[in-house]
């Protein structure tokens, strides 16, 4: 409470004197101070400063704007080198498709100084990650399948060639990490009982007694046995909003109300249950409330790399006098 009354009386005073010159205002503010996006809280302060109503303020703000209409799609593993000159109308914007439960990850390379990287939905245009004020790295879990927009704008007078380097890999980690993803070797989807239900889930193979893990922080929902899936547990994901399920377990390592932390043993391979006649494997399914069983691949399987490349030619659609290759 504190540190954000500090934060709106500097703000108050940017209002009452004014900017003459093209100001990195962000750097009067307390990192942090508001509970808000970091490119919102230089637009705030644009606007009591009284730069927001300039020619270089306008053009500031209509090249976020824009930016998200001209964005191009851009390879999932990719890295692009832009130029940013120092003119008001520089943003860089790109659109990558995400499955649910994969992690999009953006890392820059440059000077110091801020940069903003938000996320956002490419249908709605609804914002759904941003990085921390001055921080160089951004992670973004999606939620959904689709589209989203990655944009890259930096603050006016902003003069620097930046690296952004993108990858887009399996949301969690792997639930037996002992053995490769190539061991998952029956599919979500497939017809179970001569078509009469589907596979909910994916087959990890691996010997008898291999310790299966926690994919991410949660809480253990349930320990239990039930006829299909034998020695089961139930892992709740809060950030993720799923409910994780490990079946055919030989035996359980876990409680109900268990915190657990991503790598800690939840149980080992087995094939109790309705699997007492196949090779040991973990079965690994992922329930969302609204959705009900989704594809777990995404969560724990990376995609593949071949698509990944690099060039000093901006990828990004860029708006206006805005970021250029060296």
């Amino acid at each position: 409470m504190k540190r954000a009354l500090i934060t709106l009386s500097v703000v108050a005073l940017i209002a009452v004197y004014g900017y003459s010159r093209r100001t990195d205002l962000l750097r009067l503010l307390p990192v942090g101070a508001l509970p808000i996006p970091a490119h919102d809280q230089y637009a705030f302060a644009l606007t009591l400063s009284g730069v927001a109503a300039s020619a270089d303020g306008v053009r500031w703000r209509e090249a976020a704007a824009a930016s998200l209409d001209d964005a191009g799609e851009l390879a999932a593993q990719h890295s692009r080198t832009l130029l940013f000159r120092g003119e008001p109308g520089q943003a860089a914007a790109w659109r990558v498709d995400l499955r649910r439960g994969q992690r999009l990850m953006i890392e820059l390379a440059a000077g110091p100084g801020t940069i903003f990287m938000d996320v956002f939905r490419a249908d709605t245009r609804a914002r759904v990650s941003s990085a921390a004020p001055r921080a160089r790295h951004l992670e973004h879990l999606a939620h959904e399948d689709g589209e989203v927009i990655v944009r890259l704008q930096p603050p006016l007078g902003f003069i620097r060639s930046v690296i952004a380097t993108q990858v887009v890999a399996a949301g969690f980690r792997f639930p037996v990490p002992t053995v490769s993803d190539r061991k998952v070797q029956s599919a979500f989807g497939a017809a179970r009982d001569r078509g009469a239900r589907r596979h909910e889930g994916i087959d990890i193979f691996a010997p008898r007694d291999t310790p299966v893990v926690a994919v991410a922080d949660g809480w253990i929902g349930a320990q239990t046995t039930n006829r299909l899936g034998g020695n089961v547990v139930w892992l709740w994901v809060p950030t993720a909003r799923v409910s994780l399920y490990y079946a055919h377990l030989a035996r359980q390592a876990v409680h109900p109300g268990d915190r657990v932390t991503a790598g800690d043993v939840v149980g080992y391979i087995g094939n109790t249950g309705n699997a007492s006649t196949t090779r040991p494997h973990l079965h690994f399914g992922v329930y969302s409330t609204a959705n009900g069983a989704v594809d777990p691949a995404p969560f724990v399987v990376d995609p593949p790399t071949g698509t990944s490349g690099s060039s000093s030619e901006p990828d990004a659609t860029v708006r206006g006098e805005t970021a250029r290759a060296p």
